[in-house]
């Protein structure tokens, strides 16, 4: 994991995204989570 590269720039050139791509899907679980927890 290279958290000196931005994940723009690891989304881009899309080989080593592999990392970036599971932090995504976190983030969008977690604002999933949030949308049931308010509603």
């Amino acid at each position: 994991m290279t958290l000196k590269s931005s994940p723009l720039k690891a989304s881009h050139k899309k080989k080593p995204a592999k990392a970036s791509d599971i932090t995504i899907v976190n983030i969008d679980f977690t604002g999933l989570f949030d949308v049931f927890s308010m509603s």
